[in-house]
């Protein structure tokens, strides 16, 4: 068997570093200073993958690149830096997103990103990521790391820009459980846990006939997820769940920008009337979609239970919205209970996944990481 000769090898390697020394200073190395993979680099240099990553490792040594993880060999500055956007997490999102919400959840990335070293970037105003736009700016500049906010990820569509991003280096950690989403790390409130936590507090209280209200959306991972926390406490209590309804599709005229317009409560009435129709069997509590909606079930109810007052339901929210809304005008339509999320440390979960898919740290599989929802109970 015959063997490369020293001068040979040493010739090999003599070549390789010149020409990775001429591609690093010429600037063509890639993207946000990210080099090529080590098949390419080999060819682009003529010579096998043994002498080349011994210059590599030599480079490396010297301070000039870096390896990080998947995302391959990097160019470093002169200083020993990467660049900034080489070293950035990204996260985008839509501006139509509740500010508040977005803020804390921000908070929480922006502390661990930044407590690691690395740079935190928000891209604000991108409805989708299919956009020729958009996709190919992240692409030019491949950050680190990108966190899609919930909205961007709403529609199916999502899910090719982001199989390409994730296979230009570029780590991926999404904030919902979609199906189309499976290839991703995912990071979402434990919907289940918050199901489960009002269900049970209803229970508790009494309540055997639990009524939950829901809207279907492509989107629509919470649902499934609520309703197995809703089946769980109801098997723990031995009580048989109210049957389940289909879901209360929207109409083309409900007012998002006013919950409580007339449309939308004489809507509501006639979704409620169908359950008030049964007399000693309708519900004695409504678990509403959002806490956005506790008002306009409320005005409902004074509707149909305007005779029979001691019969009302009573009703629960969820994602702890019900505090920011809040009037003296629709207190009287408190929730008895929600479902608070935590998107400060929704974030810091999200970030920590995603440095450690940075670091390469995780296996193979995509991560699937809950945070924990509180139950927040007003008082009576």
């Amino acid at each position: 068997m015959s063997q490369t000769s020293p001068i040979r090898r040493s010739a090999a390697k003599s070549r390789a570093r010149s020409r990775l020394i001429e591609l690093l200073d010429g600037g063509t190395v890639g993207p946000a200073g990210i080099l090529p993979p080590e098949k390419d680099l080999a060819e682009l240099c003529g010579v096998s993958r043994t002498p080349l990553r011994a210059v590599l490792e030599e480079l490396e040594e010297a301070g000039r690149i870096r390896k990080e993880g998947r995302r391959g060999w990097m160019l470093l500055t002169d200083g020993g830096l990467e660049s900034p956007m080489s070293q950035a997490v990204v996260v985008v999102r839509d501006h139509s997103e509740y500010a508040s919400e977005v803020g804390h959840l921000r908070q929480g990335i922006e502390q661990v990103v930044l407590a690691a070293g690395r740079n935190a970037m928000v891209i604000q105003n991108i409805k989708r990521l299919d956009t020729p736009h958009a996709l190919n700016w992240l692409l030019n500049n491949r950050p680190a790391g990108l966190i899609p906010s919930e909205h961007i990820t709403h529609s199916p569509s999502c899910r090719e820009p982001l199989e390409r991003l994730g296979a230009a280096g570029v780590s991926v950690v999404v904030q919902a459980a979609c199906d189309y989403l499976e290839p991703f790390d995912q990071v979402i409130d434990d919907q289940e846990g918050g199901g489960y936590d009002l269900t049970r507090l209803l229970l508790e209280r009494g309540c055997r006939r639990i009524r939950r209200l829901w809207a279907p959306s492509p989107a629509d991972y919470w649902n499934p997820l609520r309703y197995q926390g809703y089946l769980r406490a109801h098997a723990e209590a031995g009580v048989t769940p109210y049957p389940d309804q289909e879901p209360m599709g929207l109409p083309d005229n409900f007012n998002r920008t006013h919950f409580d317009s007339k449309a939308n409560v004489t809507w509501m009435t006639g979704v409620l009337a169908q359950d008030f129709v049964h007399g000693d069997d309708a519900p004695d509590a409504i678990m509403a979609p959002a806490d956005s909606f506790c008002e306009i079930v409320g005005m409902a109810l004074d509707i149909l239970y305007r005779d029979r007052p001691e019969r009302r339901p009573v009703v629960v929210g969820f994602d702890g919205g019900w505090e920011q809304i809040e009037t003296d005008e629709n207190r009287a339509y408190r929730p008895l209970a929600t479902a608070v999320k935590n998107p400060t440390a929704l974030g810091a979960e999200i970030a920590k996944t995603v440095l450690q898919r940075i670091g390469g740290t995780l296996g193979d599989a995509p991560e699937r990481r809950r945070v924990p929802m509180r139950l927040r109970v007003f008082a009576d």
